[in-house]
């Protein structure tokens, strides 16, 4: 596992450390100026870096700038995993190389390394400005951000195992930019004009918060509809369903996928 997985990120350290930068950027100029302008509001009443509670204003917009950038990635890797499935898996696959160290390292290149990375890129800028400052941040957001990134992301590995880069490309934009939306707003529609602007069923709500926790907990903030799930209680059934995804993936790559 470790020689491909170092192959692939020889080749892809440029985009990482690329979009880690962006990223890193992004979050310094959202987050920093307002956990500052918190901290001077709060200092007419206590001590500056005081026990106020953990500020949350802008990371839930800084979060979804650097997940959609992440997700790029991950869509750009997981095409790549297509390819290379459609042409060269093969002669990987001849070497001193097992189907786990290879689906493992497509795995963490894919869908571990870009979410850890988006988390660590609000980190950095706050410890490296003032480590105070990371005292200061919620960190449900971040978790939640990052469950629900695990989950899509391996999803993309699923896609991949298809061996073709339009079928990944098409499945990704899907899960990152239409489906987390389009299927609270469906639901919205169908029971407003079905059943006479009755909520949806707790049942249908409870899953798509399992799925997309962290986009539930921001439109369920915004007041778009009422949630049934504590968003922390709706994490664990996220991560159950993270790790059959990735479990399943493993497992069929290792049994039955062909490599030809």
């Amino acid at each position: 596992m470790k020689l491909h997985l170092e192959f692939v990120l020889s080749r892809y350290l440029p985009l990482y450390a690329f979009v880690a930068f962006l990223a890193v950027i992004i979050n310094a100029y959202l987050v920093i100026p307002s956990i500052l302008n918190q901290i001077v509001a709060s200092s007419t009443y206590s001590s500056p870096f005081g026990t106020s509670g953990p500020y949350t204003g802008t990371i839930s917009i800084s979060l979804t700038l650097a997940h959609l950038i992440f997700s790029l990635v991950s869509i750009s890797l997981a095409a790549s995993m297509a390819g290379e499935l459609r042409s060269t898996s093969l002669f990987h696959l001849s070497q001193p190389l097992r189907r786990i160290e290879y689906s493992v390292s497509w795995l963490l290149s894919i869908a571990w390394l870009p979410s850890l990375l988006m988390a660590l890129s609000l980190f950095v800028p706050l410890a490296t400005f003032d480590p105070r400052l990371v005292l200061r941040v919620s960190f449900q957001p971040i978790y939640l951000r990052l469950v629900e990134d695990l989950l899509t992301f391996s999803i993309f590995c699923w896609a991949a195992l298809s061996k073709r880069r339009g079928i990944v490309a098409f499945i990704g934009l899907f899960f990152v930019l239409i489906l987390p939306y389009l299927t609270m707003v469906l639901m919205s529609l169908i029971f407003y004009v079905f059943y006479q602007g009755t909520n949806p069923p707790t049942l249908l709500l409870a899953a798509y918060e399992v799925l997309f926790p962290s986009t539930a907990s921001t439109l369920f903030m915004g007041g778009i509809a009422q949630g049934v799930l504590d968003p922390m209680k709706a994490s664990i059934g996220t991560l159950i369903t993270l790790a059959l995804t990735q479990g399943t993936y493993l497992i069929y790559f290792i049994r039955k996928f062909e490599v030809k």
